[in-house]
C-alpha cells in the first residue's frame, strides 16, 4: 500500500511539474513549424510593419481594402491567427474582407516565423495592441471601424486586446472559454495555468457586437465553448454555428463570408455603399 501511494504521488507531482514546464509549448507549438523564409516574395500590396522589442521585433502584414485611400479611408480588420499558424500562409484567404472594402492588419506571435522573442499571452497582446496604435493612425484607415478578427487561439489574443482597446466589433471563430476551463479536462490545475487566456471574463463586460462562430463537430475546442461565449456576451452577442470540426468551420465559403459580412453591416462597420460593391464582388 506504500509503494502504491508512493507511487501516485510521485505521478501526481511528476504530472504537475511537466504541465508547469511544458504548457507553453502545447499552446504555442511554434517549433513543429518549418522555419520562415529569410527572403520571399509578397504581392506589391502587401506591406510589412514591425513592433520593436528589447529582444528584437515582431512582423505584421498590413494589405489595403479595395478603394481605400487617404483621401477615402475605410474599416480594417485585426486579423489573428490560431497556435498552428504563420502570417506567411493566410494572406489569400483576407481577400474576402478586402474585396468589402476593409483593409487586414496581421500580426504575427512572437517566436513565429521571422518574429523574435518567445510567446506569452501577455507578450502577443501587448504586441497586438501595439499594431492596432499604428493601425488607427493610419491615413488610409477610418480608426472608429476597427474589427477583431481571431480564429482559435487567436480569438484569445483579441479578447486580450478588446479589454484594453474595444474594437467597433469582434469575430471570434472556434475559439475556447479560457484556457484553465480548456486545461481541466486534462486534470491541469487552474492554478498553474500561466496563460489563462479569459475570453468568457472579456465578453461579459465588452460593449460591442459579437459573432461568434463554432463548429458542431469540433474535437479540439468542444462546441459548449462557442454558446457559452455567445452567452457571455449577451445581447450584444450574435451565435452561428456550422457542422464541421475545428478547422475551416464550412467548406461553403460563400455561405461564411456573407455571413460575416452581414454583420459588420448590422454592426455598422460596413457601409451601404461598401455593402454594394461586395455584392458586386460575388
Amino acid at each position: 500500500m506504500r509503494r502504491i501511494l508512493t507511487f501516485g504521488l510521485l505521478s501526481i507531482l511528476g504530472w504537475f511539474c511537466f504541465a508547469t514546464v511544458f504548457q507553453r509549448y502545447v499552446i504555442f507549438p511554434r517549433l513543429v513549424h518549418a522555419p520562415a523564409p529569410a527572403e520571399r516574395v509578397l504581392a506589391d500590396d502587401i506591406e510589412v510593419l514591425h513592433v520593436e522589442l528589447d529582444t528584437g521585433r515582431v512582423e505584421a502584414f498590413f494589405m489595403p481594402g479595395d478603394g481605400v485611400s487617404a483621401d477615402a479611408p475605410g474599416p480594417a480588420v485585426v486579423w489573428v491567427h490560431g497556435n498552428g499558424e504563420q502570417i506567411d500562409t493566410l494572406p489569400e484567404r483576407a481577400q474576402a474582407f478586402r474585396w468589402m472594402g476593409a483593409s487586414v492588419l496581421m500580426p504575427e506571435y512572437r517566436g513565429y516565423g521571422r518574429s523574435d522573442g518567445s510567446p506569452s499571452e501577455a507578450g502577443i497582446v501587448a504586441d497586438t495592441l501595439a499594431f492596432c496604435r499604428q493601425l488607427a493612425e493610419r491615413p488610409d484607415v477610418d480608426a472608429a471601424r476597427i474589427v477583431y478578427y481571431g480564429t482559435s487561439l487567436g480569438g484569445g489574443v483579441v479578447c486580450g486586446v478588446a479589454k484594453e482597446r474595444p474594437p467597433a466589433a469582434l469575430i471570434l471563430a472556434g475559439t475556447f472559454r479560457s484556457i484553465r476551463v480548456m486545461a481541466a479536462r486534462y486534470l491541469v490545475p487552474p492554478s498553474l495555468i500561466r496563460d489563462p487566456f479569459d475570453n468568457e471574463a472579456v465578453l461579459r463586460d465588452l460593449r460591442a457586437p459579437v459573432l461568434v462562430m463554432h463548429g458542431r463537430r469540433d474535437r479540439i475546442i468542444p462546441f459548449e465553448h462557442g454558446v457559452a461565449l455567445a452567452a457571455a456576451a449577451g445581447t450584444w452577442g450574435t451565435f452561428v454555428e456550422w457542422e464541421a470540426g475545428h478547422g475551416p468551420l464550412t467548406w461553403d465559403r460563400r455561405a461564411y463570408w456573407e455571413t460575416v459580412r452581414d454583420f459588420l453591416v448590422g454592426a455598422d462597420v460596413l457601409t451601404s455603399n461598401e455593402r454594394r460593391a461586395t455584392s458586386r464582388r460575388r
